[in-house]
């Protein structure tokens, strides 16, 4: 892949220096060693394009017929993210149809091969009949990378509706996998068109805040 053709004299970037400051959000410099700019985000230089990606699917993506964890998404081959180190904020909307009548449930994880800490993610959902029939929402929270048991409370309905928000840490660089275990194994599984994940670096690992707190 080529890289973008950036010019560092059309916008006219000061160089990245060892002294440069990254105290100031939004500061914009050069990088003379990988020829791309950079910006600063709570106290780092973060390369400009790396500090966010997301995924979303462009077409339904059929579950495997397993308990065993498996990937959410298949807009690449694994569903694998590459991950520096860092602060990071995520987001991730899921629809899944045609979930067993028994139990139309799972339990989320981050897999992957980046070591995460400092975790904590909220998972609100709710099984429903059909599509754009209101459903009852339950709410939980979890300090690891996996919801502690099943997202939602089990119902017998067949369509998992998710909404998924959370903070972590890559003290390892790695790789990052939304993944999901079906309750109840079935062949008719589908992550809807739509559904997506993002993730967003804030700043270098440990970082507690950006922005003039006082």
């Amino acid at each position: 892949m080529t890289r973008p053709p950036y010019a560092a004299s059309a916008i006219q970037l000061p160089a990245k220096r060892a002294d440069h400051s990254a105290a100031e959000d939004g500061a914009l410099v050069w990088d003379r060693a990988t020829q791309r700019p950079e910006m600063s985000r709570a106290g780092a230089f973060v390369p400009l394009g790396d500090a966010f990606a997301y995924g979303k699917l462009q077409a339904d993506y059929t579950l495997a017929n397993t308990t065993a964890v498996q990937k959410l998404f298949n807009w690449s081959a694994n569903g694998a993210l590459t991950l520096p180190t860092g602060a990071y904020l995520f987001d991730m909307a899921l629809r899944i149809n045609t979930m067993s009548t028994t139990s139309g449930n799972g339990q989320i994880s981050l897999g992957g091969s980046a070591t995460l800490v400092r975790i904590l993610q909220a998972f609100q959902g709710g099984d429903s009949a059909a599509l754009n029939i209101p459903d009852t929402w339950t709410f939980s929270t979890s300090l690891t990378a996996s919801s502690d048991t099943n997202v939602v409370t089990a119902t017998i309905q067949a369509n998992l509706n998710l909404l998924v928000r959370g903070v972590f840490d890559v003290t390892v660089v790695g790789t990052v996998i939304p993944q999901i275990a079906l309750t109840t194994a079935i062949t008719t599984a589908l992550v809807k068109t739509g559904s997506y994940f993002c993730v967003q670096r804030l700043g270098a690992a440990g970082v507690a805040t950006s922005g003039a707190w006082s």
